[in-house]
């Protein structure tokens, strides 16, 4: 639906609000059911728009695959798979800068580390951004060093973004435009594993090329590198110095190809590990866009505001028992954000849960307490 939207006349999904069925199927070229559905989808993008107000308010703007700015790798790697929506704190023109990925251990030793610094520094010399996961550890140290020597980082974090984004070792950076993160859940998301397997091919996919510090013998880091390698997606790089951890040496039995401590000396790394791995290096050229205004810091803002404005609606929809899911889908929202609306209702006497059917129901139409704005 996103390339459908990107090639007709509407160009990007906000383009449909407004629209009725005939017209969305005449433009779009729908069939007369897809284009009812998609009406009945818009009716509550109201609900959206409020959302949408809420994070850009602090700070965290969203690109879908329709968005010009979308990252160009993701598509061309991961096709169907790419998510369909980015959440970022930043410039988002970072994003289109030659980029490799560098990722490792959390529980990295000093050497380990000493090599992440002294790559970080090479990388932002030689005007290439590093992407990593901005985790304690490699990922951070790589970041901090490539934006200390001139550079620029890319942070695809597997948590919660709107926490991310207030960490001491990143505000400062994000907001002198040098560091951007990324996210593919929704901001207020809670850390999974699942999400965080998932963060890892995005870092890859959004590199030339991938550089792994310390791995160990099983983790987040050897799972990452075994699916790139498996994928096909970068040339994948393993630091091999005689101090470096056992797991690296496992990497390269699979597939990944050697670096050392002196392959960092010379200028031009990027290009010549490019000329070292097999098969031809993808390479996109992007013209520049201007960069958002910068916001040096985040706009407070009423939690409950959002669930306010929606309550009368999601009062109505659970007159009869719903489930989590149920209230999801039909809000449009991320599971966790369900749930926390429904565990606020409960907690406020507005809403029970029903034990047997584990769904939840109306028990009061009466404004929330909750929603008493502090003096």
């Amino acid at each position: 639906m996103a390339a459908t939207i990107h090639a007709s006349t509407l160009k990007r999904p906000g383009a449909l609000l407004g629209l009725g069925a005939d017209e969305i199927g005449t433009i779009l070229g729908l069939e007369r059911s897809a284009a009812n559905r998609l009406e009945r989808l818009l009716v509550r993008g109201g609900q959206l728009a409020f959302e949408l107000e809420r994070l850009m308010s602090r700070g965290i703007w969203l690109l879908t695959r329709a968005d010009e700015d979308y990252p160009p790798l993701l598509k061309e790697r991961l096709r169907r798979g790419a998510p369909p929506v980015l959440y970022g704190v930043g410039e988002p023109v970072l994003l289109r800068h030659r980029t490799v990925a560098v990722v490792g251990s959390r529980d990295a030793d000093a050497a380990s580390l000493d090599f992440t610094t002294a790559l970080g520094r090479r990388l932002a010399t030689d005007g290439i951004a590093v992407a990593s996961g901005a985790a304690r550890g490699v990922d951070t140290t790589a970041m901090t060093a490539a934006v200390d020597a001139g550079g620029v980082a890319v942070g695809v974090v597997a948590d919660a973004l709107d926490k991310a984004f207030r960490r001491q070792d990143l505000r400062a950076h994000i907001s002198d435009g040098v560091v951007v993160l990324l996210s593919a859940v929704h901001p207020e998301a809670r850390f999974t594993v699942a999400n965080a397997m998932r963060r890892n091919r995005f870092i890859y996919c959004l590199a030339e090329a991938a550089i792994v510090v310390a791995s160990g013998a099983k983790g987040g880091t050897r799972e990452g590198a075994l699916e790139n390698l498996k994928a096909g997606w970068v040339p994948l790089f393993v630091r091999v110095d005689s101090d470096a951890p056992g797991g690296n040496r496992e990497l390269l039995r699979t597939g990944a190809l050697r670096l050392t401590r002196d392959d960092l000396e010379f200028a031009g790394l990027l290009d010549r590990l490019s000329d070292r791995a097999p098969g031809e290096q993808m390479v996109v050229e992007a013209p520049p866009t201007p960069s958002l205004p910068k916001r040096t810091e985040p706009v407070d803002v009423v939690e409950a505001d959002l669930y306010q404005l929606v309550w009368p609606r999601l009062a109505t929809y659970l007159t009869e028992p719903r489930s989590e899911r149920e209230v999801a889908d039909y809000f449009a929202l991320e599971l966790v954000q369900a749930r926390a609306w429904l565990k606020r209702g409960v907690e406020s006497g507005l809403l029970e849960r029903v034990e047997r059917l584990r769904r939840y129901r109306l028990t009061s139409t009466g404004p929330p307490p909750l929603f008493d704005r502090p003096t």
